[in-house]
């Protein structure tokens, strides 16, 4: 008796451990990465096309290209050059983070084909056999600093017509960019996260004209945790000279850089101020808001580069608010939520400004959308066509 009950325990598990398999063999692939913590975490790896055609950018650091799933949605993979903390700490972060209107998050791994591609310097370069690249959403305007170097005379942003109201369009339009990152980073660091790398070249605008937070290679979700290089120009000073281990509000000096960035259409911040005079300041505490805006950030001069729409209250705003950003002692500056409503609040002054037949955003259930994305709503209404929102392009 004891060896027939002994056998048909035998038998079920050898049925349970051949459905399991029989299961998994059905299953995407799944690939078990290591954190710099020594925690696993795993990542599916999906099949997609991609071929040297269809490269989109190269750096130092890595190449990105243009790809396609089996189901034909668009993506685009993103190789590191060498597999670093940096690739393993940005796919640690998708574990983290749930899908998001406002974060271009990673949807998985690619292995694949070796491929071969000329990179910026005209020099042939090789992505091995097998090297893993994480696989994200496309996005068809590219980057907002792309975006921005696409504003030739403010035409393609700003709607250059007769009527100076239109021009408002293309100021409410910056301004929505801003409240989707906002709205992202408030999100992120409700989740104990921190990107830490927050740029024009690091948001992402899809073909809704939504913004994308990207590339969290220099992220952590622990606030003593600093590593790699870090971007100075951006940078909060405390995460600069080191000198405070709670970073919190450093990816709010990091947006009001990027605010600066933006409405000054491209310009980067502290242009031509020497890397190390910038770090000497920082480590001798040498620094307020008018000093930094006066002698090395001149934020006036978005008033200037504003100044084409004839309406100064909301240069005046806004500077105002890249102020709150970046105040000198970390714990005075604005949170997200409160910036994110500062924010809100421009767009809705200028949305009443432009008269129905001046706006591009005329259609209630449109408005409805932007409004209810940005307050947690449910999105009644859809977006408008990117044509739209730019409307017509003077050369």
């Amino acid at each position: 008796m004891t060896r027939k009950r002994t056998s048909k325990r035998t038998e079920k598990r050898a049925s349970k451990r051949n459905n399991i398999k029989s299961k998994s063999s059905k299953r995407s692939r799944i690939n078990r990465l290591q954190s710099g913590s020594g925690k696993k975490f795993k990542l599916i790896e999906l099949k997609v096309e991609i071929s040297k055609e269809d490269k989109i950018a190269s750096g130092n650091f890595g190449v990105v290209f243009k790809g396609k799933l089996v189901n034909n949605t668009d993506v685009v993979v993103k190789f590191d050059k060498v597999i670093t903390d940096s690739f393993n700490r940005e796919a640690n972060i998708a574990q983290r983070l749930k899908n998001h209107p406002n974060i271009n998050k990673i949807l998985g791994i690619y292995k694949g084909k070796e491929i071969s591609y000329m990179n910026n310097k005209n020099t042939n370069q090789t992505i091995p056999l097998d090297q893993m690249g994480l696989v994200f959403r496309y996005c068809k305007q590219g980057s907002l600093k792309s975006v921005l170097d696409k504003t030739d005379n403010y035409a393609s942003l700003f709607n250059l017509l007769d009527d100076s109201k239109r021009n408002l369009c293309g100021l409410r339009r910056l301004i929505g960019f801003m409240i989707d990152v906002a709205n992202g980073l408030d999100y992120i660091q409700s989740k104990g996260c921190y990107h830490l790398d927050i740029a024009a070249r690091n948001v992402l605008i899809d073909g809704d004209d939504v913004a994308k937070i990207t590339d969290f290679g220099l992220s952590t979700c622990k606030t003593k945790e600093i590593s790699g290089q870090i971007p100075i120009f951006s940078s909060s000073p405390e995460l600069i000279t080191k000198k405070s281990p709670i970073i919190e509000k450093s990816d709010m000096w990091s947006f009001g850089m990027l605010m600066f960035e933006t409405f000054s259409l491209g310009e980067r911040p502290f242009n031509g101020v020497d890397i190390k005079n910038l770090v000497k300041i920082y480590q001798n505490n040498n620094y307020n808001n008018n000093t930094l805006s006066r002698n090395h950030l001149s934020i006036e001069t978005i008033s200037t580069k504003l100044s084409i729409l004839k309406e100064e209250v909301y240069g005046t705003e806004i500077i105002a608010l890249i102020k709150k950003c970046i105040k000198k002692k970390p714990s005075e500056r604005i949170n997200f939520n409160d910036a994110k409503k500062n924010l809100i609040d421009i767009f809705e002054k200028l949305t009443n400004k432009i008269d129905d037949n001046n706006d591009p955003l005329n259609n209630t259930l449109i408005k409805n959308y932007y409004f209810n994305r940005w307050k947690g709503g449910k999105n009644k209404g859809t977006p408008p066509t990117l044509e739209k929102l730019i409307g017509k392009i003077i050369s």
